[in-house]
């Protein structure tokens, strides 16, 4: 991000009789509007009153403090790209001595706005860390797979094991991807299956096919309304895999994002990516079509500050 280069950096051109001219209402209004992409906080805005040249229509300067993980030229091309390159020239110089950067809007010849952007170590934007598992990657054909697996985002996947997931799980790999695994009563593959009326010796044959099947997930969750959870034979099967140094997480320790409308989804996505409450680690349970539907709301959560993590920079797994 910090390498970003501004492609259209405007001197300042020559009279027009052009009568479609950006007013400072509205130079200020796409500039402020920027500034809310990024969540910029309203106490790192400072609004300087100025005396610029008799031609000049604007007649204040603002001053922006950055946070750390915001650069510059990431805020200059947002704005570049919002404005109207046909009645509009945007000039931006960066002050090495003092790290800053001015930047000006012109129109028509007269300056519309001017703003110095300065980088403030010492600033954070408090957004939570997000995680993301899909849900149901078990039962997506290959191209649906592979749709995410082209995400940039570092998604998780978890498995039911089988052996259809058993062939998908090294191309999850391949694309720098992470799997988990997903016990429940949908398992019917014969080497893997666990049911709660099961002997000991089947329980534990069963446990260890999955495990050495799957000894490069991340986690292993188990359906908190299956069978085998709310049975007494849960027990075993939690101490057995214990006994292989793993921890059995249910659903009901993640976040579950579940609904078919893009509206209540992207609610729910501003809502855990803001809240402040005990931990700003934000680990959430998610099919592929809820996952879809979030797609333009996730690239604002992303101007906003909002980082998104690997599942396996979270857990602690043990090496087989």
């Amino acid at each position: 991000m910090t390498n970003i280069v501004v492609d259209n950096i405007y001197k300042k051109p020559k009279k027009t009789f052009n009568t479609n001219e950006l007013t400072t209402l509205q130079a200020d209004s796409i500039f402020l509007n920027v500034l809310n992409e990024f969540a910029i906080d309203s106490s790192w805005i400072s609004i300087k009153k100025k005396k610029f040249d008799e031609d000049d229509s604007t007649k204040h300067e603002y001053h922006i403090k950055l946070p750390k993980d915001l650069p510059v030229p990431l805020v200059i091309k947002e704005l570049s790209n919002k404005l109207n390159k046909d009645i509009t020239a945007l000039v931006s110089q960066e002050n090495k001595n003092f790290g800053e950067t001015s930047v000006k809007i012109y129109s028509n010849e007269r300056l519309k706005l001017k703003a110095i952007l300065e980088p403030d170590l010492n600033l954070v934007r408090e957004r939570n860390n997000i995680y993301f598992i899909i849900t149901d990657a078990s039962s997506l054909d290959f191209q649906q797979l592979k749709e995410l697996l082209k995400s940039p985002l570092p998604l998780t996947f978890s498995l039911l094991p089988s052996d259809y997931s058993n062939t998908i799980k090294d191309t999850i790999q391949n694309y720098f991807k992470d799997y988990s695994v997903w016990l429940n009563d949908a398992i019917d593959d014969k080497k893997y299956k666990i049911e709660a009326g099961y002997s000991k010796e089947l329980l534990r044959s069963s446990i260890q096919n999955i495990i050495t099947s799957y000894k490069d997930a991340v986690l292993f969750i188990v359906d908190s309304k299956s069978k085998i959870y709310n049975s007494a034979t849960y027990n075993f099967i939690r101490d057995y895999f214990k006994s292989w140094g793993i921890k059995l997480y249910t659903d009901t320790d993640f976040i579950l994002f579940k609904s078919s409308k893009k509206e209540e989804l992207i609610s729910l996505m501003k809502f855990y990516a803001n809240t402040k409450d005990s931990s700003p680690n934000k680990i959430i349970l998610i099919n592929k079509d809820e996952f879809d539907l979030l797609n333009d709301e996730l690239e604002l959560e992303k101007k906003k500050g909002t980082k998104f993590f690997a599942v396996k920079s979270y857990f602690i797994k043990k090496v087989f």
